[in-house]
């Protein structure tokens, strides 16, 4: 069949950043895991951010339908909840960046 090689450490450019800011005296491991630990506060902060903006934006267009059905008001329970929901989302994301800034500093 095919030979293919196996991929090294090496071969990954995260590794290889990672391998070279070892190797350099002034940077200890220390520095090194709080760069990954940045960079993953970072990270999951990004999807937090995402998900609280859509989330309530979406639970309150949902419920704005459901609502509108039921009563039979059309578009207001809906547009009330969907602008509810993202003032809601804006300050969720307010408040989850106010965190990570303080994490990250």
């Amino acid at each position: 069949m095919y030979n293919y090689p196996v991929p090294q450490a090496n071969d990954v450019p995260f590794a290889v950043t990672i391998r070279k800011d070892l190797q350099k005296k002034k940077n200890s491991t220390a520095t090194v895991g709080k760069k990954l630990a940045i960079m993953s506060l970072v990270t999951g902060g990004v999807l937090d951010v995402g998900f609280s903006l859509i989330i309530p934006m979406l639970g309150g267009t949902f419920l704005g339908i459901y609502l509108d059905k039921r009563f039979g008001a059309t578009p207001k329970f809906t547009l009330l909840l969907l602008f509810l929901g993202l003032i809601l989302g804006t300050v969720n994301v307010y408040r989850l960046m106010v965190k990570l800034i303080k994490k990250t500093t």
